[in-house]
């Protein structure tokens, strides 16, 4: 049924952009690609959820469902979970669309330079982060207005813990938005039952097949292990050299066995894990290697680079001047890398670029890596435990099935050379063999279960009023809707909640009732706190700790490290990755330092939140390191500098605390703004934000529009100290101040990025 991108000429695609796709490589449609156009009607006006495996196609089906809109004169809307993935999107839709003339435009908590087009509805195509989004629409109830189709990607994150909700949110605001906008949600493979195909009425386009076929193998560390195996399933394939795997085809479901190259070194039953990454690597292949911890990716990366001989053509020492990581670039030159959050967003691009040129071999990662990141492997190797953050210290748990599926996912791509590609697990005795069966070789998908609902809904429940929900019943109509409605304990149970939160925001002066037009039902309205905490999605504590805050300094505006402080005590910096200091005496000696540079007025503002008598939280403590450390990463202080002063602390830990820290100051400056300080003020508190958020002083922040995957922080500091503007980057005469600032690749790419094009 695959067919000639061509087809789309039909559907009014004009040559402009076929041509543009195939330029791209993309000169046919998958089966399911044909099926979304033909049978489900792609640029139709229903709803549409598209589940399908990976290597499906399905962001093409979105992209298309998108392009298709924008061409009949209508915006689009593109929505993902993470800024990498939004950055990908933007610009290779960009290079697709914007010769033919549609604007794309790009919006996150990191790039706002569009965000007054889109207010204005100046764009034919914008995409946005999920959080992004969601303040959009609440921001502007007209920001729908002329947008026939929004696309809603890695919609299996409405689970997560932490992004969850606002995602369950989002989806709700859509659905019942009136006139009604198009959603086109995509997923992996979803249960019959999952909610979310409930929530989209049953209109899903799913299969079963990929294009390239994955093998689920299970590798049997010792040859009687094998021999078990190999008996249970009536397979001839004699022990020899390397490792027997048994594997369940995907897309047939039939049994078989192979086997696999191991490199000799270490212990030769308790190392197989890793000398079968290795003896796969020698073999000319890639493997992605997904354990459980940050410092065991490191350790598990440093310790094949030097035990393995890749035979390879890894970075060239030009490229590698790129990272700062002394050992990251050490492992590099041997063709084997790691990546987690701790790495800088412009380390984390580098390693993913090597990966897919094939210069890296082996990359040894966390499970982050498997969110959405498009990059394919010939072989993923799963360390299928973790520890579990909620039972006995030092406990391991096994992975859910869906994470594991998500991670396997990464194998067996298109693009890539082989047939198939492998997802493979070790055992190491027939326990475990037993066990990765029965959890990992099954049809059965586990339902995805929305939790909004179930925890804390005060400010989404402000975000319905500030969304037009008014009453009691307008509400509970709305939260009806929500995907985990299912999983609560009926309706008098959500009228409870409804009723409490609403009593409590009243209370706190958040929400006001009153009676409409000789109606008994009372309609809410919200103050303009309750507003603040309603767009920015604060928690009620929060929201009414940092006013009350500003009404016990007055109108004089603290320093910016007694602002740090406060909203670095406040409850959600909790869910931050954050290095906590175990030592008694060092983390008395951060408060100790906080008290000596703010004094004890400043602190007594504080309220609750601080105490005089040196009995501090926990929490308080984590907060004096977290502000300290985050003034100097506004200020401009290096890395090096900071990693001096903050032990534990890396460029990714930081990036992501200011993101943070950035979103809760904005908070307090619309919170300084509505009780009518001085503008003043509110615009100092902005320029702390966009410090705080992107680790570049005032004097440096126009080189905040180089992304960070481009180019870090640091040499953005270095190159601002020597030009005012990145555009003298295109003058190939100013090149002679900064030849010696910055790695010659950075720089090169930078100056593609500015349109200069290479010049060194």
């Amino acid at each position: 049924m695959a067919a000639s991108i061509d087809l789309l000429a039909q559907k009014g695609f004009p040559p402009g952009i076929l041509n543009s796709l195939k330029k791209d490589g993309i000169t046919h449609l998958l089966d399911p690609q044909v099926e979304a156009v033909i049978g489900f009607d792609l640029l139709g006006s229903e709803d549409l959820l598209i589940a399908l495996p990976t290597s499906c196609g399905k962001t093409l089906i979105g992209e298309l469902a998108g392009v298709g809109t924008a061409l009949r004169g209508r915006r689009a809307v593109f929505s993902v979970p993470l800024k990498a993935i939004a950055r990908e999107k933007y610009e290779t839709f960009e290079r697709r669309y914007s010769e033919y003339g549609l604007r794309v435009r790009l919006a996150t908590g990191e790039f706002t330079e569009h965000l007054k087009d889109l207010s204005q509805g100046s764009f034919d195509i914008a995409v946005v982060i999920h959080e992004k989004l969601k303040h959009l629409i609440l921001q502007n109830p007209n920001f729908l207005s002329g947008i026939g189709v929004v696309v809603l990607d890695e919609l299996q994150g409405v689970s997560e813990e932490n992004r969850g909700p606002n995602l369950e949110f989002l989806l709700g605001l859509l659905k019942n938005h009136r006139p009604r906008v198009r959603r086109v949600g995509l997923a992996g493979k979803l249960s019959s039952t999952d909610p979310l195909v409930e929530d989209f009425e049953g209109r899903v386009l799913s299969t079963h097949s990929r294009p390239v076929d994955l093998h689920e193998g299970i590798v049997l560390s010792n040859d009687s292990l094998a021999e078990t195996a190999l008996s249970e399933y009536g397979l001839g394939l004699p022990i020899g050299e390397g490792k027997i795997c048994i594997y369940r085809s995907h897309n047939s479901q039939l049994v078989d066995a192979t086997r696999l190259p191991v490199s000799e070194f270490g212990d030769e039953e308790e190392g197989t894990f890793l000398n079968l990454a290795a003896g796969l690597a020698q073999a000319g292949e890639t493997v992605l290697v997904f354990l459980s911890t940050r410092r065991e990716a490191e350790q598990a990366a440093l310790f094949l680079s030097e035990s393995t001989s890749l035979r390879n053509q890894p970075p060239t020492e030009e490229e590698i001047e790129s990272i700062r990581e002394t050992k990251l670039a050490s492992a590099l030159r041997n063709g084997v890398a790691y990546h987690h959050a701790d790495c800088s967003a412009h380390t984390r691009s580098l390693v993913e670029e090597w990966f897919r040129s094939g210069q890296v071999r082996i990359l040894c990662c966390t499970s982050t890596l498997a969110q959405g990141v498009n990059l394919p492997a010939h072989n993923v190797l799963i360390h299928p435990y973790v520890w579990n953050r909620h039972g006995l210290q030092g406990e391991l748990t096994l992975l859910e099935e869906s994470i594991v599926r998500n991670m396997a996912g990464r194998a067996g791509r298109l693009g890539l050379e082989e047939g198939q590609g492998r997802a493979l697990l070790v055992a190491h005795s027939e326990r475990e063999w037993d066990l990765y069966r029965s959890l990992y070789w099954t049809d059965f998908i586990q339902p995805n279960r929305p939790s909004l609902l179930l925890g804390n809904i005060e400010s989404h429940l402000l975000a319905g009023i500030a969304n037009g929900f008014s009453t009691e019943e307008d509400l509970s109509g709305f939260l009806s809707s929500l995907l985990s409605h299912r999983f609560i304990e009926g309706t008098a149970a959500l009228r409870q909640s409804i009723e409490e939160a609403l009593e409590e925001a009243e209370a706190l002066g958040l929400a006001h009732c009153m009676a409409s037009r000789g109606l008994h039902e009372k309609h809410w309205t919200l103050s303009s706190l309750g507003r603040v905490i309603a767009l920015r999605g604060l928690s009620f504590e929060t929201g009414r700790f940092l006013s009350d805050w500003l009404d016990r300094i007055g109108q004089d505006l603290p320093e910016p490290l007694t602002l740090l402080y406060a909203i670095c005590s406040c409850g959600e910096t909790q869910l931050w990755t954050w290095p906590r200091e175990n030592n008694p005496q060092i983390r008395a000696a951060w408060c100790e330092e906080i008290r000596d540079r703010l004094g004890d007025e400043a602190l007594e503002t504080l309220g609750d939140r601080e105490t005089l008598d040196n009995s501090l939280s926990r929490r308080l403590e984590d907060a004096a390191k977290m502000a300290m450390a985050l003034e100097m990463w506004s200020e401009g202080e290096s890395l090096e500098n900071i990693q001096s002063e903050v032990t534990g602390i890396s460029e990714g830990v930081l990036q992501s605390a200011g993101e943070g820290a950035r979103w809760l100051l904005d908070s307090l400056g619309d919170i300084w703004r509505v009780r009518g300080n001085p503008s003043e003020g509110a615009e100092e508190i902005a320029r702390l934000a966009c410090s705080v958020g992107t680790g570049l002083p005032a004097w440096a922040i126009l080189w905040n529009t180089i992304p960070s995957e481009l180019l870090d922080r640091d040499s953005k500091l270095k190159l601002a100290r020597v030009m005012s503007s990145p555009q003298f980057l295109t003058n190939p005469e100013a090149m002679s101040l900064v030849r010696h600032e910055i790695p010659a690749a950075d720089l090169k790419k930078v100056q593609t990025f500015l349109g200069g094009g290479p010049t060194l």
